[in-house]
Formats: structure tokens, C-alpha cells, sequence
């Protein structure tokens, strides 16, 4: 412990020490200069308002910030395929043929024909066909069920089995209808095993008011909404038979 005589001994300053300290000071930095932040520096990211100084980051830290972008890269594309891997593939029905029962009019049978495809492709889980090279499912079976890659693919048929188009006016002052019925019935096979995989059955009735005579406009008219109707509900009955059926196919396969 110092005595209080050599504690309050004044301590002797030569002028090489002044001349030290001098020198320090002037090598300092001023405490009475203003303040500046830093500006940015292009290409650095900073989740702080200010960042605490213009050096660049050290080896260590830029080697973990891209690990990190690269992580996050990763992570998202894993997410996406992950989400495509989910998705079921959309069913390909492909029209076969349409059938009409004696006494319907032939037009009608291109009118179903051009319905039927329209309405299969507005479906986000139906196509009419493939979007990809596929071999002949006759000349080739095995190469065709390869290039399926799990997709299901079906030939539909169709059968419409009854039609009807008269025109009605209920009171003499009443306007004239034309009135179209029309039943179909949709079939779909398995391709190209040929199974029958499900049935699909629509109906619709539509009544469009016309003048003194039924021009052709309005029949071709009343039909084509007739028949999107009809076939709409038939297909939307055969989507839901086929998921039924996977449903059940899963189950099944569980209890194995």
C-alpha cells in the first residue's frame, strides 16, 4: 500500500513525454468532431437501421451467409417439388365414339362430339389428350403403359339415348317455346387392358323462346345447351366414381 507522502508527490513531466502525448492525441480521433453514418455499400444487406461500421465482412461471416442463401434455395425447391409430387395427374379421357339411339337426328351426334371434348378440356382434372408422345396403345402395349407413368387414361364412349325437340305455348297470348330433352349415358374403359372403369349418366332440358317458326339457329342453339348440361353432369358423375374407386383401391391396399 502507497504512503500518502508518495501519493501526493507530484509526478515530474519531461518533454519527450509531452511530446508523446502530444503525438497520441493528434493520432486519436477528435471528440468534439460531428458524427457521420456510414454510407451503404453496394452488394451488403444490414437488418439494422445503421450498421456499425464500412468494413467488409470477414471470410468466416460471408462463408455463412451463402450456406444460408443456399439453404433457403434448397428448402424452397424441395417445397415446390414436393407440391408438384402431390398433385395427382389430371385423367385423360379420350372420345371414342358417339352413339344415338334410332330415330335421333344425325346432327346431333357432331353437336355431343364437340361438346363432349370442349367440356372434358375445361375440366382442371381431366384432359382429352395427351400433351406428350404416347405409342399405339394396339401396336404397342407395354410402351404405352410405360409412357402412362402412372397417369390413368380412358377411352369414353358415349350413348345418347334419347332426344326430344318440340316446340310449346301455353296460352294463345303466351310467347312459343322450343323445348330439347336430351339423356346420355358416357362410358369409359381402361386403355389398353379394355376394362370398363366407370358410367356417367347427364340429362338436361332446355326452353328457349322464338318467334312464329323454329329457325335452324334456334334448334342448333337450344341443343348446344342441352347437351353441355347433360354431358357436365355426366362427367362430373364419372370424376367422382373414379375417385371413389381409388379411395377404395388405397383402403384396401392398407389392409394388406
Amino acid at each position: 500500500m502507497a504512503s500518502p507522502q508518495i501519493a501526493n508527490m507530484p509526478i515530474p513531466v519531461s518533454a519527450k513525454m509531452l511530446s508523446t502525448i502530444t503525438q497520441s492525441c493528434q493520432r486519436g480521433s477528435r471528440t468534439d468532431a460531428p458524427y457521420h453514418r456510414p454510407a451503404a455499400v453496394a452488394g451488403e444487406w444490414w437488418p439494422f437501421a445503421a450498421r456499425p461500421s464500412q468494413e467488409k465482412m470477414r471470410p468466416m461471416q460471408l462463408r455463412f451467409t451463402r450456406w444460408g442463401i443456399a439453404l433457403v434455395a434448397f428448402a424452397t425447391a424441395t417445397l415446390a417439388a414436393s407440391v408438384a409430387i402431390a398433385k395427382p395427374k389430371p385423367y385423360v379421357f379420350q372420345l371414342f365414339k358417339v352413339e344415338l339411339k334410332p330415330g335421333i337426328p344425325a346432327p346431333v351426334r357432331t353437336q355431343v362430339e364437340k361438346q363432349a371434348i370442349a367440356s372434358i378440356d375445361e375440366h382442371a382434372e381431366l384432359m382429352s389428350k395427351f400433351d406428350r408422345a404416347i405409342p399405339d396403345p394396339d401396336r404397342d402395349p407395354k410402351g404405352y403403359q410405360k409412357a402412362l407413368k402412372g397417369q390413368a387414361a380412358f377411352k369414353v364412349n358415349i350413348e345418347v339415348t334419347s332426344y326430344k325437340s318440340e316446340v310449346e305455348q301455353t296460352a294463345p297470348d303466351a310467347p312459343r317455346r322450343l323445348v330439347v330433352s336430351i339423356s346420355l349415358r358416357m362410358f369409359g374403359e381402361t386403355i389398353p387392358q379394355r376394362v370398363m372403369a366407370f358410367t356417367g349418366d347427364g340429362a338436361a332440358t332446355i326452353k328457349v323462346d322464338i318467334g312464329k317458326t323454329v329457325r335452324p339457329r334456334d334448334t342448333e342453339y337450344a341443343n348446344d345447351e342441352a347437351i353441355k348440361l347433360a354431358v357436365e353432369e355426366a362427367i362430373t358423375t364419372s370424376i367422382k366414381k373414379l375417385k371413389e374407386a381409388a379411395k377404395k383401391k388405397k383402403k384396401n391396399r392398407k389392409k394388406a
